[in-house]
């Protein structure tokens, strides 16, 4: 049986952990000088309350090498020789990198890396395919490859909450055409499919941005041309309330749709500020 490894944004719950064993490697976030390994140091909730009462933007670090190296030796331990790491796409973090330098640092255990071109909750959900197939006795190539043809569905969106978060986290290719925008404008960004923020669209209301990421999802199911619905997460950045409503309108249109509603980490809200609703398309089935 081979194990599993991801990172701090995947979005895991403490069942997931659970039922997945995936060791996760955390992401840290500098906020007023203070160093916070996310999930560890600092809770979601924790974080965006701090930001509210700071003018300071945080940052953002990927892990160190000796984090990756502890969590494969830790693996390695349990008799594991062979494990799959799942992680933020390489065009928003270097974590990937720092997962690769360290496999190369550990004798006798072979490790198989996953760029998924994506970020947050698609990540945690490509975990417990990953855990699920695993169960039902596929090898790590068999996983692998269906892991693949998920991460090729997968489409992230983002209505972001704070147009200075995005400018200065310096995340996002193309930020130059929301700036010396006029006021209250809502910026949209997309992952790309070399797994990169880019700008994406602006539009003029907060309620326009939600039915635009809804239009995104019909969109999505035409242009796939799949048998089954794909499945929605629904993602935010201490803003439940606006999430349950593009879920409504989500559901409204497609009732039997799957969706999930999850926050987003400090790590990813770092870059897009509070308030931020982000919508994730894939197709699993």
């Amino acid at each position: 049986m081979f194990g599993l490894v991801t990172d701090s944004t995947a979005t895991l719950s403490e069942e997931e952990q659970s039922f997945s064993q995936a060791a996760i490697v955390p992401l840290s976030i500098l906020l007023e000088g203070q160093s916070f390994r996310e999930g560890i140091d600092i809770t979601n909730h924790e974080f965006y309350d701090r930001i509210q009462k700071t003018k300071d933007i945080p940052k953002t670090s990927q892990p160190a090498v000796g984090d990756f190296i502890q969590a494969y030796n830790g693996l390695k331990e349990k008799g594991i020789s062979e494990i799959l790491s799942i992680h933020i796409s390489t065009g928003i973090s270097g974590t990937l990198n720092s997962a690769k330098a360290a496999a190369e640092q550990i004798k006798d255990l072979t490790v198989h890396f996953l760029d998924t071109k994506s970020l947050s909750r698609p990540i945690g959900h490509l975990v417990m395919k990953a855990a699920n197939l695993r169960e039902q006795g596929k090898s790590i190539e068999e996983v692998k490859s269906t892991l693949q043809e998920i991460i090729d569905s997968i489409r992230v969106y983002c209505s972001v909450g704070d147009l200075e978060f995005l400018h200065k986290g310096g995340r996002v290719s193309g930020v130059a055409y929301f700036l010396g925008s006029l006021l209250n404008i809502c910026p949209i960004v997309f992952v790309n499919k070399e797994g990169v923020i880019v700008a994406h669209e602006k539009v003029r209301t907060f309620k326009k941005a939600l039915d635009k990421l809804a239009s995104y999802v019909e969109q999505a199911i035409s242009e796939e041309k799949r048998p089954n619905l794909p499945l929605v997460n629904i993602l935010h950045a201490a803003n439940e309330k606006d999430a349950l409503s593009l879920q409504n309108i989500i559901l409204e249109k497609f009732p039997s749709i799957r969706t999930e509603v999850r926050s987003l980490t400090p790590v990813i809200g770092s870059h897009t500020g509070m308030g931020t609703i982000g919508l994730a398309i894939l197709f699993d089935e």
